[in-house]
């Protein structure tokens, strides 16, 4: 049916147009819907593929890491070992002295007419005393005996490094027959951290 509207256009009322099915592209966006909808489904296949071989480079990379940190967890257990042996190592060879060493000094400063009869040690932890005994004999130079080799006692160098102090605690005198016999102890305090 053919409508003809005769009024001016001012006074004309604007026709609602109607829509229809047939004025809507159905099959454009149905062919664009598929083309996006199964390019989303390549894309997304090709996506898969591609994890999936990322995982399964990284589940290999993972079994070499894995063998790899055995062997280093190996080497470190091996490596704390040795250094616990090197620690020990190094204790014993920073001592504070050797007693070969002191002994030998000792040895060295004994001088003539002087005998050494006993070596001890007294104290506890930082107060450490070596006392030496000993007797003096001769025809009345018992006394010069005695304080000489306190003399060379003090100038030896091992002495003079291991101790602070050195000095004579005391003298006794005893007859053996005719002879006169001094018998003498020698303290010397070893110094801070030496003993």
């Amino acid at each position: 049916m053919i409508e003809l509207n005769l009024l001016p256009e001012e006074l004309r009322k604007d026709e609602e147009t109607a829509l229809t099915f047939e004025d809507f592209p159905v099959q454009k966006w149905l062919i664009i819907f598929t083309v996006v909808f199964f390019s989303a489904q390549a894309l997304a296949s090709l996506a898969a593929v591609s994890l999936a071989h990322q995982l399964s480079g990284m589940k290999k990379e993972v079994a070499r890491l894995t063998s790899e940190s055995k062997d280093i967890l190996a080497q470190k257990v091996e490596t704390h070992a040795v250094k616990k042996r090197l620690k020990e190592a190094e204790e014993v060879m920073e001592r504070k002295f050797y007693w070969s060493r002191l002994l030998n000094a000792l040895t060295d400063s004994v001088t003539k007419g002087v005998w050494l009869t006993r070596l001890s040690t007294e104290g506890e932890k930082e107060a450490h005393v070596l006392l030496i005994e000993g007797s003096a004999v001769g025809r009345g130079e018992e006394s010069a005996f005695i304080g000489r080799f306190m003399k060379e006692l003090k100038k030896n160098p091992v002495f003079a490094d291991l101790f602070d102090e050195m000095e004579l605690a005391h003298i006794t005198q005893k007859k053996v027959k005719d002879a006169d016999v001094y018998d003498f102890v020698a303290r010397c305090a070893f110094k801070k951290g030496k003993f």
